[in-house]
């Protein structure tokens, strides 16, 4: 029987960033996450899990604690959202766990009240941000039966919005759609300011956690180390709210921060605006350097195919106008076919960014 600090794996970061880092997870802190996760989701003997998404370590992790729980998993074929559903049917499954980008195909492509999806209890949802307009949608289309998680490969399952939270008058359920729920049983978060204060309800910082369940480190990293876990607490990056009942709010990524004319402009809240446009399939926004500015605002965005005369990069700048301050506007918007994911299904900005000042 391995010791708590027996190393289980080496699991690697996304590299959204920069380049991948291997996370060193132990027995130890691999079964406080099992743990947190079966306790979270109420799942067990009888339940079926369906699961399309790849088994990579940050995903694989709730098929072990299903199983642990005592549930079936079925491994369903790559997503396509026809056959998922017909699966999801026949296979009467209780959970799923999908991606934003798999959400926004599924509404897109599929009417849910055509299937009898009685028995689905939970789909849930990590990865990425989940646009609060394609979040009312879902809940319109499957019931209270969406939840969120928040974690990362240093600390899974860090906090959960079960779906059972939603089903609340419309004007909580809209506040709660754009939090990624509590902090589990075990977990600790704070919210931290940029000199190292702990931060009133409210107010917004950098998300803080500490548990059984966070790494031990990095693989052969010790700068990696020092910057992240500070006095047993990981420093995940993320900005965030955590409001006076608890529930967290993630409103962007410290690194993602553009700083244009000595103003801040945190990229997840154009992005929000933008998917709002009835052509915008997907959007991306990123800061790209600027001699006079600093950095400037840019986004990268995906049309839907479907909406007959697209719109002009200046018609999108104008929308993004009436709806935010002028210097969060972006300064140019690029259309591409194709946004680079990681394997998590989160956009690579280094490589957008990198394709974006690609000369020609």
């Amino acid at each position: 029987m391995p010791s708590a600090d027996t190393i289980a794996s080496l699991s690697y970061t996304g590299g959204t960033t920069g380049s991948p880092k291997a996370v060193v997870v132990t027995h130890g802190s691999l079964s406080a996450a099992v743990q947190n996760i079966v306790g979270a989701r109420g799942m067990g003997p009888g339940d079926i899990m369906l699961n399309v998404r790849p088994a990579w370590p940050i995903a694989a992790i709730v098929l072990l604690a299903h199983l642990a729980a005592g549930g079936t998993l079925v491994l369903g074929r790559k997503f396509e959202p026809g056959l998922f559903m017909r699966q999801l049917v026949d296979f009467e499954a209780a959970a799923t766990s999908l991606v934003p980008t798999h959400l926004a195909r599924l509404m897109d492509e599929i009417d849910p009240s055509r299937y009898d999806l009685s028995r689905l209890r939970a789909i849930d949802v990590g990865a990425a941000a989940l646009a609060p307009e394609l979040f009312t949608r879902l809940l319109a289309a499957f019931g209270p039966r969406i939840g969120v998680l928040y974690g990362l490969t240093e600390a899974p399952w860090s906090c959960y919005l079960p779906p059972s939270t939603l089903d609340v008058a419309p004007e909580l359920q809209q506040r709660r759609i754009r939090c990624v729920g509590r902090a589990l049983f075990g977990v600790e978060v704070y919210v931290q300011s940029p000199e190292g204060a702990r931060l009133p309800a409210g107010a917004e910082g950098e998300i803080t956690l500490r548990g059984a369940h966070l790494l031990a480190g990095y693989w052969k990293r010790p700068d990696a180390d020092a910057t992240a876990l500070r006095d047993g607490w990981f420093h995940t990056g993320d900005l965030g709210i955590v409001d006076a009942e608890g529930y967290v709010c993630i409103t962007g990524r410290i690194k993602d921060l553009i700083r244009t004319g000595g103003r801040s402009v945190v990229p997840s809240e154009v992005e929000s605006v933008l998917m709002q446009h009835p052509a915008i399939a997907e959007a991306v926004v990123l800061g790209l350097p600027d001699a006079e500015w600093g950095e400037v605002v840019v986004a990268a965005v995906i049309l839907r195919p479907d909406t007959g005369e697209p719109p002009s990069e200046q018609q999108l700048i104008e929308w993004c106008r009436e709806r935010l301050s002028s210097f969060k506007k972006p300064r140019s918007i690029f259309f591409v076919a194709e946004i680079p994911k990681s394997h998590y299904g989160k956009p690579l900005k280094t490589r957008i960014r990198q394709q974006l000042l690609a000369p020609g």
